[in-house]
């Protein structure tokens, strides 16, 4: 292979690396705010996956099990929420626009 195909190959590679790299960054840039959400899911999931196998072996399907403890977190996250949250309102400052 001839001194300049070589010189192209290897300008290739290095823009190929850049892009990917620029491509990384990009993308974390687009998660960084979801990102306590993201582990907060990924805890939660975590955390009902025992639950979740105990649920199919005892006979229950996997969607089952799945709307079921969907509908669990859902109840243990909020409905403390919903019993909070009427009393936000009357605690926060108003903030006038203009």
């Amino acid at each position: 292979m001839s001194d300049n195909a070589q010189r192209v190959a290897l300008m290739e590679r290095i823009l190929l690396v850049l892009l990917v790299i620029g491509l990384f960054v990009a993308v974390l840039a687009i998660v960084k705010p979801f990102f306590t959400a993201i582990l907060f899911g990924a805890s939660l999931a975590t955390a009902g996956w025992p639950l979740r196998q105990a649920l199919v072996r005892h006979g229950l399907g996997h969607g089952t099990a799945a709307t079921l403890l969907l509908l669990c977190s859902l109840a243990l996250i909020g409905v403390p929420i919903l019993a909070v949250a009427p009393n936000c309102p009357a605690s926060a400052p108003i903030r006038q626009i203009g």
